[in-house]
């Protein structure tokens, strides 16, 4: 490697869970839905139009979590309501670029951009099937107390 910066890139546990449990929930979508609809292509498009959506929703509250976390009490809450901001206004208008373009299904887009949401619930069951499938082990077992309770006790 001459020259060349080798950069890997780290994605959380959880962050590849909850893309597992998009890509799960909008694959259900997609082949459900497909069943409903004439335009099968106008629909698949749309319905990974808004599984993408989603991964980036997954991805980019990741990262402004990871950034915010670091910044303390007195610049984390104006960085997350920017960071809302913009993840919210770029997603609006990625949608109202699909509505008026109309190259792919509005309908399927909002059903798959819910994935999201439908993926924190599925997060439990993705860890369990990651933990099999990868052998990962979990950084806090269940069973060790919180760090107030930690402390309380150790006041007393």
């Amino acid at each position: 490697m001459t020259g060349k910066i080798k950069k890997t890139v780290k994605i959380d546990r959880t962050l590849s869970e909850l893309f597992a449990g998009i890509l799960l929930y909008g694959v259900i979508c997609e082949t459900v839905g497909i069943f409903f609809v004439k335009n099968k292509i106008y629909y698949t498009i749309g319905a990974w139009y808004g599984i993408l959506l989603a991964v980036f929703m997954a991805w980019h509250m990741w990262r402004s979590l990871d950034r915010g976390l670091d910044l303390g009490e007195a610049g984390a809450p104006k960085y997350f309501a920017r960071a809302n901001s913009i993840r919210y206004f770029v997603v609006a208008a990625a949608y109202i670029i699909l509505a008026i373009l109309d190259f792919g299904s509005p309908v399927a887009a909002f059903f798959t951009i819910l994935s999201l949401k439908a993926a924190a619930y599925l997060q439990p069951l993705t860890h369990k099937c990651f933990k099999k499938l990868f052998g990962w082990e979990d950084v806090f077992p269940p069973g060790i107390p919180d760090e107030e309770v930690v402390n309380k006790t150790d006041a007393s």
